[in-house]
């Protein structure tokens, strides 16, 4: 018998427990009156169900665990006894992923595990795949999971889940929930750095000594003087940072970049420098100076400046949600392709990505992540939206196809 998709079982399992709505009824007769292997599945399903068969729900499957192995929770849930069945509409606040596992859990009475597995070819996993994307640290490797100051002198600092005042030398750490207090009373070294950095899937705040806020995205180094001295600030910043410069016209504030600098005395700004070899400024208050090797020029607020080390290569108005939204914890996609998409989910969530069908790349999607939400909701809505599917296969990596 011919291999069906996971999309294709979850519409014959929801017919068989009678949990579809209106439209995926008139999707899955469609399929049954297009694809002869469609048909014949269903009716071998229907074949192997006892005449004393009962629509089944364990409760353990409704209690977050996103991402399941079917197999696992076929022989954990074989002796569920019976429960009534949950409307369809309750149905539909579980990830589909997890609703194709539900539904086999359902009917195992009558179902082994290997037919439900043949049925979907085992781990359904695409040997063919186009793209696998991994999470790789650019600005922050080799530095683990914690986010970590390193001192000056070597002390290396875990700053993940620490809170309270800690006390080393001349420098004061005051910690709260993801932020950090900077100050020191050192006068005589300023030159000596420190460095923080925020690993992929964490974003941290440091208030520095001279009352400056910064905000660090996933994978960003920040590296700072023990001390500013009398003449300027200089920081440097690779990854991406939302600035509130504290106003200080004797000392200007400079921002060292991979593609250049940015030189204010006070304002605020975003710096991104993600993408290899080159660097985005924008500003929303005040101004600033963005210089690299060839050109300096002044950007206004509500402009957005791209640049490398050789030349601008462009300037824009810029929307706000969109650029600085990643303080919140939100990303929003405006028409955005696969290949945009799948830059951002290794780097907030840790994932790996496959591309398994190259026939997707063309579609857009518009919507929202929500790093404080389960995946799974934003996978929800891209097949809604872009038709777009994805599984997580059993070694954690998600699959669009």
């Amino acid at each position: 018998m011919k291999q069906i998709s996971e999309e294709q079982l979850y519409l014959l399992l929801g017919k068989i427990t009678k949990t579809l709505d209106s439209e995926e009824e008139k999707q899955l007769q469609n399929l049954l009156n297009s694809n002869i292997d469609i048909q014949t599945a269903y009716d071998e399903l229907l074949k192997e169900l006892p005449a004393s068969y009962n629509p089944i729900l364990p409760e353990a499957l409704k209690a977050g665990n996103n991402w399941k192995d079917i197999t696992k929770i076929i022989k954990a849930h074989a002796a569920t006894p019976v429960v009534s069945m949950p409307q369809p509409s309750a149905l539909r606040k579980i990830n589909k992923n997890l609703w194709v596992a539900v539904a086999a859990a359902v009917v195992v009475i009558g179902l082994s595990a290997v037919f439900i597995m043949s049925l979907i070819g085992g781990d359904n996993s695409n040997t063919n795949s186009n793209k696998i994307i991994s999470p790789v640290a650019l600005n922050t490797e080799g530095t683990g999971n914690n986010i970590r100051l390193q001192l000056a002198n070597g002390k290396i600092i875990d700053l993940t889940d620490t809170l309270g005042t800690i006390n080393t030398g001349n420098i004061t750490l005051n910690l709260q929930q993801k932020s950090m207090q900077y100050s020191s009373d050192n006068t005589t070294t300023p030159a000596a750095i420190n460095t923080l950095t925020v690993p992929i899937g964490r974003d941290y705040k440091i208030i520095l000594a001279d009352g400056t806020e910064v905000w660090l995205n996933s994978d960003t180094r920040l590296d700072f003087p023990s001390a500013f001295d009398n003449n300027d600030r200089k920081i440097t910043i690779a990854g991406e940072a939302y600035l509130k410069v504290k106003k200080d016209v004797q000392r200007p504030f400079i921002v060292n970049l991979p593609s250049g600098t940015v030189a204010v005395t006070g304002t605020e700004f975003n710096v991104n420098s993600y993408k290899k070899g080159q660097s985005s400024v924008a500003l929303v208050s005040g101004s600033v100076t963005v210089n690299n090797q060839q050109q300096s020029g002044k950007l206004t607020p509500g402009r957005q400046i791209t640049f490398n080390k050789e030349q601008f290569i462009s300037q824009s108005t810029f929307d706000e949600r969109m650029v600085l939204s990643w303080k919140e914890g939100l990303f929003y996609f405006d028409n955005a392709s696969l290949d945009e998409i799948v830059e951002v989910l290794p780097r907030w969530f840790g994932l790996t990505v496959s591309i398994d069908n190259k026939e997707i790349y063309q579609r857009k999607f518009s919507g929202v992540i929500n790093r404080n939400s389960p995946i799974s909701y934003f996978l929800d809505d891209l097949r809604v939206i872009s038709k777009i599917n994805s599984r997580v296969d059993a070694g954690g990596i998600v699959h669009f196809y």
